[in-house]
């Protein structure tokens, strides 16, 4: 049960942390109230504690003086601070283990409630990161139990949004269409409500329904482009893109996966650059254009580094291996797309970078070698079965 005394705390907690961060970025209430949705006094009301405002003004108010949305509910400077530092390993992929050393200590002096729902959903999206997608799941249900104890809608629905999400990585599309029925009903903000859209239409994509998924995508990016949403704009080009591969339309598949890649750039999101190049270049080598293909995969690489999930990593480089020839250069990169791919939950990915190995070394004579990464492959796709 979430008392009346800690309502007061919390938004105390918020009105705070807006303060700060507003102050941070040189601006008055009333600049920043200008580029807001609301008025001045709403926002003044918010920052002496004295009143609630929705889940969507302060997603709103943490984008534009571009703070994590979690760092509103920190409850002192140093848990602020851990609270940027996880943000900034989540953004670039840097430390990912010592920033779930952070989130741990976050959620033990959070003690319970909203705080403590919104330090587990930090550490349950670095275990997706990570692409630990089982972990992540575990994390997101301690954070549903804690919103459900709070009777706190807007972290219930992130919670199982992010199950969902999670069990659709996992490739369950039955449990993860259950769960975005289940994310619909807590929603309370309207402004939330297309990000379940876009996963069911994903699920539908991988189960076969592809115009339906078409329809939901289309409708979805018309939105955002008009709401100037520039991140979804991206996921949306991708996922239509994506679909159209699917459905041999390469031409306009490929129009699309290119307007996705150059956004990512744009945005500066390395995850997105992965995931954008890796399904641009699979979309080119199913046309024949091998060399761009690899062209786009290179850069990739090139502009990213290390700074991105382990599974978005992998992909690129298991990809590269198949796009050369040069059986030294295949071998480095199917070695470093298996050690990407080691500490996931992908099995199916992993099953394939053995199987490609296990061929590269019976290619190359190597028997003994071949065989092992053979027996590896067959083991891990047993896995999946199993899974």
């Amino acid at each position: 049960m979430y008392h009346h005394n800690d309502l007061d705390k919390v938004r105390k907690i918020v009105g705070d942390n807006v303060k700060r961060a507003r102050e941070a970025n040189g601006l008055s209430q009333r600049q920043l109230a200008s580029k807001l949705s609301f008025s001045s006094m709403t926002l003044s009301k918010v920052e002496r504690g004295v009143s609630t405002t929705s889940p969507s003004n302060l997603r709103e108010i943490s984008a534009m003086l571009k703070i994590p949305y979690e760092s509103l509910y920190s409850e002192d400077t140093s848990q602020y601070e851990m609270t940027q530092n996880i943000e900034r390993s989540l953004e670039n992929g840097d430390d990912l283990e010592g920033a779930l050393a952070l989130a741990e200590k976050l959620i033990e002096q959070a003690h319970q409630g909203v705080r403590k729902a919104w330090a587990y959903n930090l550490k349950a999206r670095l275990h997706h990161k990570l692409g630990k997608y089982k972990s992540a799941i575990n994390v997101w249900w301690d954070m549903l139990s804690e919103a459900i104890s709070a009777k706190d809608n807007d972290s219930k629905f992130t919670a199982t949004l992010n199950i969902a999400i999670s069990h659709f990585n996992l490739k369950d599309y039955g449990q993860a269409l259950s769960l975005t029925w289940s994310a619909l009903d807590v929603c309370e903000d309207p402004a939330q409500r297309p990000k379940v859209m876009q996963l069911q239409a994903n699920i539908y994509a991988e189960k076969g329904d592809f115009q339906e998924a078409l329809r939901i995508h289309r409708d979805l990016l018309k939105c955002y482009e008009e709401l100037d949403m520039r991140k979804y704009v991206l996921k949306s080009l991708h996922n239509i893109g994506d679909i159209l591969t699917k459905l041999g339309d390469l031409d306009a598949a490929i129009q699309y996966l290119r307007e996705a890649r150059k956004l990512s750039f744009e945005l500066f999101s390395n995850d997105e650059i992965c995931k954008t190049s890796y399904d641009l270049a699979k979309a080119l080598t199913m046309g024949g254009d091998i060399q761009e293909a690899l062209h786009f995969l290179e850069e990739a690489v090139l502009v990213v580094g290390q700074k991105a999930s382990p599974v978005n990593l992998s992909k690129i480089r298991f990809l590269l291996s198949d796009c050369i020839d040069d059986e030294a250069m295949k071998e480095h990169h199917l070695l470093c797309a298996l050690d990407y791919a080691l500490g996931t939950d992908e099995l199916r990915l992993k099953g394939d970078i053995y199987h490609s190995l296990g061929e590269l070394y019976d290619k190359m004579g190597d028997t003994m070698q071949a065989l092992q990464y053979y027996k590896s492959a067959s083991k891990t796709y047993r896995s999946v079965e199993v899974g």
